[in-house]
């Protein structure tokens, strides 16, 4: 966002929790990636992927998926309680667009993926194949 605000690049792209704040810097939005997929295929963007190799032992896979889902569920019933975690990686200190970033990742397809998810890994796969 620098380099665009002091005119060494005419555009750039935005990601993480400054695409909440990218016109307070007094830059616009020329396009939203995520709404244009949204549109486009009805579906969630993936924005991140946390994979497990096939040739693990599924019993260590199924307790991952667990912990995680247990994590997810503390978030959820206690959002102050990652704030100070999200604060020490974040680009960003505002309280309100912490608050959104985090809810821009701990969402129900965190929790679990499901079909819905399954299906738009499946498509942005195909897609990013295509493009490539």
């Amino acid at each position: 966002m620098p380099a665009v605000s002091c005119g060494d690049v005419e555009a750039g792209v935005v990601i993480h929790e400054s695409r909440f704040t990218f016109a307070a810097a007094g830059l616009e939005r020329i396009a939203d990636l995520g709404e244009l997929w949204e549109a486009d295929t009805g579906m969630p963007l993936p924005l991140g992927v946390i994979a497990a190799r096939r040739d693990l032992d599924p019993g260590r896979v199924r307790a991952f998926e667990g912990a995680l889902a247990a994590s997810v569920d503390a978030a959820w019933a206690d959002p102050d309680a990652s704030r100070p975690w999200v604060r020490e990686l974040a680009q960003e200190l505002d309280d309100e667009v912490t608050a959104q970033h985090i809810a821009l990742y701990v969402n129900r397809w965190t929790r679990s993926l499901g079909e819905e998810g399954r299906r738009a890994l499946e498509r942005f796969g195909s897609a990013t194949r295509r493009a490539g």
